[in-house]
Order: C-alpha cells, then structure tokens, then sequence
C-alpha cells in the first residue's frame, strides 16, 4: 500500500477504536444470554451466543492489531511483535470466518422457524449441522494456514499471506455466505408478503350465517396475530443481515479493487477499518432493537394517555368554569331582585 505515515497510523488507530465496540457489544449479548436460563434453552440464543463470542474472539485479535506484526517490518505502524505474535494473531483472524458461518446459521434458523413454521422441538434436529458445519470450516481453515506457515504481515494485522488462500479460503465462502443468506431472505420476506395478501383477501369474503361469522372471524384474528409475528421476526432477520452487509461490503469492495485494477484506494481502506471490525457492535444494535421498539411504543402510548387525561382535565375545568359563572349569574339575578321587590314593598308602605 503506497500510504503515508499519518495514513497508516489513522488505520492502526481506527480499527482499535472500532473493535473495541464491538468487544463491548458482542460481550453485552454474552453476558445476557449466559445470565439467563430461559434464554439458554432457546436455540436462537444460542446460535447468537455462538456468534458473539466468535466476533469478541476476531474482535480481540483485530484490536491488537498492529502490535502483532514483527518489529522492523517496513511501511507499518505500531509493530511490536514477533514471527510468533503474528501466527497466533493470523491463526485466530482467519477463524474469524466463522462469524459470516454463523451469520448463515441464524438466517437457516429464521427461515425454517418463518416459512415452515418450525418449532423449537423440530430445530433442535438441525442444531448440531447449524454449529458444526461453521466451526469444521473455521478450525479447518486456520489450521490449514497455520499448517503451510502462510501467516504474516497483510498491513493492518498479520493474516494468510498468498492472494489465492485469501480467496479460497475467506473471501470466496464469505461470498458464497452472503449470498445464501440474501437468498433466505428473499424467500423470507415473499413468504411473509403472499400471507399477508392471504389474510386481506380472507377479509372480503362474505359470511352466510351467524356461526360462519364467528369461526371466520375467529380464524382471520388467528391469522392477523400469526402474520403479525411472522412479519416482525422477519424484520428482526433482516436487520441482521443488514449488519451483515455493513460489516463485510467495504472489505469486499476493497478485495475487488484489487483484483480489477491492481491499486488499494485509502478512502475505501478506510471504511474497510471501520465497519469490518464493528460487526459485533451491529450485531448488539439489532440484538436491542425490539427492546427499543416497546419502549418507544409505550412511551407513545403513554403520551396518548396523558394528552387525553389532560384534554379530559381541561374539558372538565371550562364545563366547571361554565357552571360557576351560570351560578353565580343566577345568584347575581336573584339578589337583584329581592332588593327590587324590597324597596318597592317600603314605597307602598310609604
């Protein structure tokens, strides 16, 4: 990379900053998932706990960073380590795949749970391949490169030092990755959309009795409460998957450029060291998503509540207001008149 110094420090510095939020959101999850029973026995929880302590693992190594690559490397920044530091920090940044392989497996999960409407008990069937299938290609992957001593300097950390391991290895799965789980959903949202149709076209059709009525009425609220959750479950996985694009575009951007045109733009560098490393951050972003939904809407809610209380209030204030004045108009009008009829009773006794 044919950067200048303050460039390359910025980068060493910005992906610091970067992993650590995202250590701090992917250990938030832990803490939460590992804390709770109920949430352990749940299979998405433990595929999102999976996934938080791969991305705090990868989060780790892409936080030390610099300081892995050996001492009197040229064009780096912040080099304090050893053949050995750089091994083991390349070894654990390529078992980073397994994040994106676990990514895959909870959009399987949501898919299976959404459009066939798997339960937990049917789930737990698929559990072991949704686990074992990501940490086989992980482990496999970084022992392998460990194995053909392909670790060393790549810049910004040490990591798989031919282009063609990059590709086979990491960059190529993670396409492949992407695209699974862009196709998932798809299918997901389609899936979602026709019942949707289904349940308005449902609303339409005439009822011939009374008891048609009630069953009809009672299978089409059955049906608004399933779609309901269906479609909220199903913008929970996809805002997963859009902190999966965020986490790995500009990396990708960054590989392509490579391979058309032979040249590493800063700019794009850049945002690879910001958002690459963050994906543990999205990650809890998404994860406290439904939590900030309730309570927005009950902060909604209870706005409604008070306009209303105070439009009651108010209303009840001037129908109070109104009464006063009526009354004491008519007490005014009364009192008024006795001293009339008293000082015409003193002339005719005159």
């Amino acid at each position: 990379m044919g950067f200048t110094s303050a460039q390359k420090l910025s980068l060493a510095v910005i992906v610091k900053i970067t992993s650590a939020l995202s250590i701090i959101g992917s250990s938030w999850i832990i803490q939460e998932v590992l804390r709770d029973p109920g949430k352990r026995q749940k299979i998405y929880y433990r595929l999102l706990l999976a996934l938080s302590l791969s991305d705090v693992i990868d989060s780790i190594w892409k936080f030390v960073g610099s300081w892995a690559i050996p001492v009197g490397t040229e064009g780096v920044e912040m080099n304090f380590g050893n053949d050995t530091t750089c091994n083991i920090q390349g070894f654990f940044l390529q078992l980073g795949i397994l994040t994106p392989c676990y990514n895959l497996s909870l959009s399987i999960y949501y898919f299976m749970n959404i459009k066939y409407g798997w339960k937990e008990n049917k789930l737990k069937k698929i559990e072991p391949y949704l686990h074992a299938i990501p940490l086989l290609w992980a482990f496999g992957t970084a022992i392998a490169g460990a194995a053909m001593g392909q670790y060393g300097d790549s810049n910004l950390w040490c990591w798989l030092q031919s282009n063609t391991l990059r590709y086979s290895l990491f960059y190529a799965p993670l396409w492949i990755l992407i695209f699974l789980a862009t196709i998932l959903m798809i299918t997901i949202y389609c899936h979602v959309r026709s019942r949707e149709k289904a349940v308005e076209k449902y609303d339409f059709q005439p009822e011939n009795n009374n008891n048609d009525m009630f069953d009809k009425r009672a299978r089409r609220e059955m049906q608004r409460r399933r779609t309901r959750h269906s479609r909220k479950v199903a913008v929970q996985s996809m805002w997963y998957l859009l902190a999966f694009y965020l986490a790995y575009t500009f990396s990708t951007a960054t590989r392509l450029t490579q391979i058309i045109w032979g040249e590493t733009y800063y700019p794009l560098v850049l945002l690879f060291a910001i958002f690459t490393p963050m994906q543990g951050f999205f990650t809890f972003l998404v994860y406290m998503r439904p939590r900030y939904m309730i309570q927005r809407k009950d902060s909604n809610t209870s706005q409604s509540q008070n306009k209303h209380s105070n439009g009651l209030s108010k209303k009840w204030l001037q129908q109070r207001n109104e009464s006063l004045f009526d009354t004491t108009k008519e007490f005014s009008f009364r009192s008024s008149f006795r001293s009339s009829f008293r000082s015409s009773l003193r002339v005719v006794r005159a």
